[in-house]
């Protein structure tokens, strides 16, 4: 088969596989506060912590089919860039989450996220760009797209930029399946073999 056929072989089954992609959820909390009155999230003037190291937490990935029991996550300071003025934008962090026997199994890493505070409903800290999530068994970075995450943030507690909130988690990505993930890496070497060819 010449290059022009592999290529263009490459390029249809590519196309193929890629339709087949499908929006999932990669992993998924409900809120762990037992009464609403232990905080996830604080905002202290231009910085936003967050954490959960209590017992309660269920992380469920549905994506590998696992979850764990009594797990915990860790967040390092974020800033936050206009407190008392929302929605505001939130500088880069890394989220990490581990497993009972502190063995890491999730981490989302952003560049930047959003934090929007509102008197009723759809308070949240959402990060939709430039976002990578990578653990366990989920697919390497390469067969997945849009990776999003969002705390929906609940009982809030303060005044603004005092702020204390629980809070329930979701991540989620367009997963390629793993045909395309290949095909993606291998097309380049197709195309300059056209090239020369």
């Amino acid at each position: 088969m010449n290059s022009r056929k592999l290529a263009w072989a490459a390029t249809t089954a590519l196309l193929g596989v890629a339709a087949s992609a499908q929006a999932a959820t990669i992993a998924t909390f409900a809120d762990p506060s037992p009464d609403g009155s232990v905080p996830v999230f604080i905002q202290s003037g231009n910085t936003l912590t967050g954490g959960w190291s209590g017992p309660g937490l269920t992380l469920v990935m549905p994506v590998t089919g696992t979850s764990y029991s009594n797990a915990r996550f860790e967040m390092d300071p974020v800033t936050v860039v206009t407190p008392s003025s929302y929605p505001t934008l939130l500088g880069p962090g890394s989220i990490r989450f581990f497993d009972a026997d502190n063995n890491p199994v999730l981490q989302i890493a952003f560049e930047s996220a959003t934090l929007d505070v509102l008197s009723f409903g759809a308070t949240q800290f959402l990060g939709r760009d430039h976002v990578t999530i990578t653990g366990v068994g989920i697919p390497v970075a390469a067969a997945l797209r849009d990776q999003t995450f969002s705390f929906a943030l609940a009982n809030g507690s303060g005044s603004p930029p005092y702020l204390s909130w629980t809070a329930a988690f979701t991540c989620s990505a367009t997963v390629i399946p793993e045909p395309a993930g290949l095909l993606l890496l291998l097309l380049p070497g197709f195309s300059a073999r056209r090239r020369l060819g």
